[in-house]
């Protein structure tokens, strides 16, 4: 009995072992002129890189790395170089063949890739090969066909191979369709998108793409987090959203047009919550680095809001958006301005005996500034001080510099010149999240933002509506 336990046991490590063995996936291959370098491995969750291993290639340029765990996407990048590919998880082995050529220009590393084992990854490269002749054609054949003359019979040649790259594409595309075990094809579909006529204007094309960017990716599905998918297809359909033009042709520049764009994107990923709140952080830490601030609070307001108002929770995930949301709504337009104290009159910007005031953030260092600010000095002069003051408030850090300035242009009297001397750390500017120079606010008499212009040619027509009695 026990020799035939021992038997038994003898059998299940050996037919483990093999099961392993015959079971460990790997990313192997040959990279030619890349001896001895060294490889990294990252997995990608939304826009974000990790370092999950690394390799140095031998003599010949041949490495191995063992398949991940976890994770779907995976970039590996040659050296400190340029050059990088990607390779898509397999429940089998990945064998690959490819070429090292530092360049600046082109990513010969994938653009040189031969699947040598891997159905899943030959699916992508054959998706990334069609899409890259596609983006080649949309870049340099769209140009082509609008520049050549039509009358010369080459281009038709230029037509047919325009309309060449896109039918291949769009095939790969409809047999993708038909078999969507492979993760390479959910991928490959997330970017099928019509050809309008190429003779039209590009913002008219953008509406037609806009309106189909749905029918064939559905973000909510988790994978896409795992990939470079979302980031991507997020700026994707805010661009195309926005390319609008005015009646003299001239693009409209309006954040509700990226605030609108973001809150369509994000009613498809509500089927998910980790890609939604992904989502949703992306666009909002975007619309900050843009400085869309009406944009931030138009999609904040919609998703992260509550019905006591922005009082939530100060320690979870979204802590940071709503105190940047606070910062915003104290200096949107019809909301008081922060309060704060001029240290050389001893007063508080509330306590000041006028009508209105005028905010203005400059600094000496600042060419536009130094261009400006002499002309917007006088077109206060119009107004008594009891109708209007301005405070000037500096982002300089040398007080002579500043001091020099003031002197040859004149710009003392009447004017309350304010500087901490700290730059963009100084608080007030923090304080009315100031991002460039100049920045105007126009406070009333309740001390309510009633105007933001952000040039002496925009304060004009601020001062004419307001002599009109029209704010």
């Amino acid at each position: 009995m026990n020799q035939l336990n021992c038997l038994r046991t003898l059998f299940l490590v050996l037919f483990s072992s093999f099961f392993i063995s015959v079971n460990a996936q790997n990313i192997s291959g040959t990279i030619e002129h890349a001896s001895n370098i060294s490889l990294y491995l990252f997995s990608y969750y939304g826009n974000e890189q990790k370092l999950i291993d690394s390799s140095i290639t031998d003599d010949k340029g041949n490495f191995n790395f063992k398949m991940p765990d976890t994770g779907i996407q995976y970039e590996v990048r040659l050296g400190n170089s340029s050059q990088f590919f990607y390779i898509l998880k397999d429940e089998n082995d990945v064998k690959l063949k490819t070429v090292y050529n530092p360049n600046q220009m082109w990513n010969y590393a994938e653009d040189s890739m031969k699947i040598i084992k891997s159905k899943e990854n030959k699916e992508f490269y054959k998706f990334l090969k069609y899409q890259r002749s596609w983006m080649i054609s949309q870049y340099w054949l769209l140009q082509m066909l609008r520049l050549y003359p039509i009358i010369d019979p080459f281009h038709k040649t230029l037509v047919q191979e325009y309309n060449d790259r896109y039918e291949n594409l769009a095939n790969f595309m409809e047999k993708s369709k038909k078999n969507l075990k492979y993760n390479a094809h959910r991928i490959a579909l997330a970017y099928y998108l019509p050809n309008p006529d190429w003779k039209m204007p590009d913002p008219w094309r953008d509406s037609v793409m806009a309106a189909h960017f749905f029918d064939n990716f559905d973000p909510s599905d988790p994978i896409f987090l795992y990939t470079f998918v979302l980031p991507e297809k997020m700026e994707m359909y805010m661009k195309l959203k926005t390319n609008i033009r005015d009646e003299y042709g001239q693009p409209v520049y309006d954040e509700f047009l990226f605030a609108s764009a973001a809150l369509d994107f994000l009613k498809h990923t509500e089927k998910n919550l980790a890609v939604r709140n992904f989502c949703l952080s992306y666009f909002l830490n975007f619309f900050k680095d843009q400085h869309l601030e009406k944009a931030f609070i138009i999609v904040y307001d919609e998703y992260l809001k509550t019905e006591e108002g922005d009082c939530g929770s100060q320690d979870d995930q979204w802590a940071w958006a709503r105190k940047l949301a606070d910062k915003y709504k104290g200096i949107e337009l019809g909301n008081p301005a922060p309060d704060f104290v001029i240290p050389q009159k001893n007063i508080s910007l509330y306590d000041l005996p006028t009508k209105y005031i005028l905010l203005v953030f400059w600094a000496s260092w600042c060419p536009h500034c130094t261009e400006e600010i002499p002309y917007i000095y006088e077109t206060t002069m119009d107004f008594p001080d009891s109708t209007l003051t301005t405070v000037a408030i500096s982002l300089d850090t040398v007080p002579q510099m500043l001091e020099t300035f003031i002197d040859i242009k004149n710009i003392k009297n009447r004017w309350i010149h304010y500087s901490e001397f700290k730059g963009w750390n100084s608080n007030v500017v923090k304080l009315y999240n100031v991002y460039a120079t100049p920045t105007m606010f126009l406070l009333d008499k309740d001390r309510k933002v009633i105007a933001k212009p952000i040039s002496y040619d925009e304060l004009s027509k601020v001062f004419i509506k307001l002599k009109r009695g029209e704010l």
